[in-house]
């Protein structure tokens, strides 16, 4: 196995579930369309640390788990030679906390790609501790693939105006531009949240104002990204929804996959993880990257 970390790779955790073979297979696709080097990792959490096991049985567990571990390795490489035959793909078998191990692989990496829901040391992904210390604390986008997406379907990014957001658009146009797909563009003016929204506190403003103000607002936003990737075809759209989350994972079904900030305006601003992007992250049918504030994010 090639110990050696390449700086730039994509990162997709293993651990013998069909979801963390998905998210290979993704993953996969995403490092030959960046042209950017593969490496998948699994780590080895043993079990009943610091109870009094036979070392007769813990060294068959050792042995076992060391087994299994090299076999989902060689599955998951097989599955991503199958998706792209000329990818450079790096396989490490890895042994700790699940969670320390992905984050620090994820310092040397462009991005992390992990299944909705996994066994091992990557069980229940996006419900356990793993995979919030991954999507929150992580130095670079995180995706977490539901389903394989639709392969000629739009990029989604959600926007609020927000610096969080503006790391996700980047991502978004770079995403888009390498798959030759349009982005979708979507500002659900409800995830600013009705009571604290800059927008309703300005005396006397419509639904039609409030509506005007962020079509403005995602034509600033947008048009720095517009010249640096001119052949992106871009789709703005405004959506007044009383759960944003819902109109971004109905976006996502028709989708290649949804981009959002780990969080932005409104009531939730100072969680790690928003409301939104939490519940994108959890109902999404289709692969959805998080871009935290100072992540690595494609384009910059």
């Amino acid at each position: 196995m090639d110990t050696a970390h390449e700086l730039d790779a994509i990162i997709a955790g293993v651990d013998g579930s069909p979801a963390a073979l998905q998210a290979v297979r993704w993953a996969a696709t995403e490092a030959r369309n960046l042209r950017c080097p593969l490496r998948l990792v699994h780590t080895l959490q043993w079990p009943l640390v610091g109870y009094p096991i036979p070392p007769g049985l813990r060294a068959d567990w050792t042995n076992e788990i060391h087994k299994q571990g090299c076999e989902w390795l060689r599955q998951a490489e097989k599955a991503a030679k199958l998706t792209a035959p000329e990818l450079p793909v790096q396989v490490h078998l890895l042994a700790g906390d699940p969670r320390q191990c992905l984050l620090t692989e994820a310092e040397s990496a462009r991005e992390l790609v992990v299944g909705s829901r996994g066994l091992g040391g990557f069980t229940g992904m996006m419900l356990g501790s793993t995979s919030a210390a991954v999507v929150q604390h992580a130095p670079c986008p995180v995706v977490v693939v539901h389903g394989p997406g639709i392969a000629n379907g739009p990029v989604v990014v959600g926007l609020d105006g927000s610096a969080v957001s503006e790391q996700a658009l980047g991502y978004a146009f770079e995403a888009a531009s390498h798959a030759g797909v349009r982005l979708v563009a979507a500002h659900a003016w409800g995830d600013l949240g009705e009571s604290e929204s800059w927008l309703v506190r300005v005396a006397g403003m419509t639904f039609d104002d409030i509506e005007a103000v962020g079509h403005q607002m995602l034509a600033e936003q947008l048009a720095p990204w517009q010249d640096k990737y001119p052949g992106v075809s871009v789709e703005p759209r405004v959506i007044h929804r009383q759960f944003p989350d819902v109109a971004l994972i109905e976006l996502g079904g028709q989708a290649r996959m949804v981009v959002v900030g780990s969080h932005g305006r409104g009531r939730f601003t100072r969680l790690l993880l928003g409301s939104v992007s939490h519940a994108v992250a959890q109902h999404a049918t289709c692969p959805v990257a998080v871009c935290r504030r100072g992540s690595k994010t494609a384009g910059k």
